[in-house]
């Protein structure tokens, strides 16, 4: 919960070490209990308290990610940023307090749209046969391939909102 309020640290450690010690499936579900949990939280902060303590938590250099999703967000964006941001689903969550969404729309969509995305590294996590580096190599890949195509249709998003 704590590497999603604090958008700076990585929760990737926490997920292979819960891996190992519950099991891929249970570590999985752990992961998605603690990530609309964490949503909640840094919805309801940034909602709260506005910009500046967003700013604090988030850090300077993610300010500029934050201020892209206000400035363009949409439930379009919020999903697809559930489906594919995975790397920035803090940033997300406070970027959403900060728009006019209703809270119910909010969770609705990050508990169903972040399922997906934990399904695949459950499977991942699952296969016993693939060395723990394999693993974490093909985590990798599936962020990076992940990120790529959460920026594609981000900006195609926005452009299409800015023009409307």
């Amino acid at each position: 919960v704590l590497s999603h309020i604090f958008a700076p640290v990585s929760g990737s450690p926490a997920l292979f070490i819960g891996a190992t010690v519950f099991g891929a499936y249970k570590a999985i579900f752990y992961l998605y209990i603690a990530g609309l949990i964490s949503s909640i939280i840094s919805f309801y902060i940034s909602k709260k308290f506005g910009r500046n303590l967003t700013i604090k938590l988030v850090g300077r250099n993610n300010v500029h990610k934050v201020d892209e999703f206000v400035k363009s967000f949409g439930t379009e964006v919020l999903i697809l940023g559930r489906l594919f941001g995975f790397a920035i689903f803090d940033v997300i969550s406070y970027a959403a307090g900060l728009t006019k969404i209703s809270f119910i729309r909010f969770f609705i969509i990050t508990a169903i749209f972040s399922i997906p995305s934990k399904i695949v590294y459950a499977y991942i996590l699952d296969q016993d046969a693939i060395p723990v580096q394999v693993h974490f190599i093909i985590f990798m890949l599936f962020l990076a391939i992940g990120g790529i195509i959460f920026s594609f249709l981000f900006k195609k998003i926005s452009k299409k909102n800015t023009n409307n």
